[in-house]
């Protein structure tokens, strides 16, 4: 809606503000109680490290990779010549591409190892943002399509890092584990927007796509690499995949996860086996 009227006018902004409202509606009408917020504890870093270390440098690379592009992509854009309605239309591209993409990529971490699947996805958004820092300032189209999957694929490592991280929990809580991914994709999203406008400082607008592009490719190395000297997970003890934004998983919103369920009977009858697949710690 920027594009649409001056940025610097009132109305799009109370128009924005009318929605955000607006959206609040249904979930207000819901018979559903709220549930009970109380202390929530989170694993430390040492014990998310011995379950997933995929998983753990992943949620702070999506923190890092998510945060630069929507706080330095409008920048961009502006920087190579993109009016008002251009920079609008640009970032409005990349959000519907990252939602589109949540569902399939979902459904293929179900069916594959998970690792496998992220080295892939970051190898493919690395290339994608070498197209963007090259050929992003002389051909839109280009600039479009590889920021599209740059930012989809951002947007779909935390999800997935944190789905393996459930993977490899034998018991425990899943509020805790998600609430420590969550503390380290908070640093993730404190350094990405300073590593990319210092990459920016010295390279010019195409330093946010370099900074992206080597991100993505130490980020898939990474995993390739503990592909390599750790066996994978059994599919048969994989948990299904669930949707979820970093900035939607407040542990409140997390009791609504149905897969926590399990947890919470198990909390209640502690003789009944536990609901969460067995696995080595250190598979992942």
């Amino acid at each position: 809606m920027v594009g649409a009227s001056a940025p610097d006018d009132y109305p799009i902004y109370s128009l924005v503000a009318i929605l955000l409202v607006l959206s609040l509606v249904p979930l207000s009408l819901t018979r559903e109680e709220a549930p009970t917020v109380g202390p929530v504890a989170r694993l430390r870093s040492r014990k998310l490290f011995e379950l997933s270390p995929s998983a753990l440098f992943g949620g702070i690379f999506a923190g890092a990779a998510v945060s630069a592009f929507l706080s330095l992509a409008p920048l961009y854009a502006h920087e190579i010549g993109m009016s008002i309605t251009s920079v609008s239309r640009y970032m409005v591209v990349a959000v519907i591409v990252t939602m589109v993409l949540q569902w399939p990529v979902g459904k293929l971490s179900d069916h594959m190892d998970r690792r496998r699947l992220l080295a892939a996805l970051a190898a493919l958004a690395a290339l994608s943002a070498v197209v963007g820092a090259v050929a992003g300032t002389q051909w839109w189209q280009a600039l479009y399509i590889s920021s599209g999957i740059v930012f989809g694929i951002a947007g779909c490592v935390y999800p997935i890092a944190l789905s393996m991280l459930n993977d490899n929990m034998e018991e425990g809580d899943p509020v805790a584990a998600s609430a420590g991914l969550l503390y380290f994709y908070g640093i993730g999203t404190i350094a990405g927007p300073l590593l990319g406008a210092g990459s920016m400082a010295l390279l010019g607008p195409m330093g946010l796509f370099v900074f992206l592009a080597l991100s993505f490719a130490g980020f898939s190395g990474y995993v390739a690499l503990r592909i390599r000297t750790t066996p994978d997970l059994p599919l048969d003890e994989q948990g299904p995949h669930v949707s979820f934004a970093a900035a939607e998983a407040a542990p409140a919103l997390l009791e609504l996860d149905p897969r926590n369920d399990a947890y919470l009977n198990e909390a209640d009858t502690p003789d009944e086996p536990s609901p969460q697949p067995a696995s080595d710690p250190d598979i992942r």
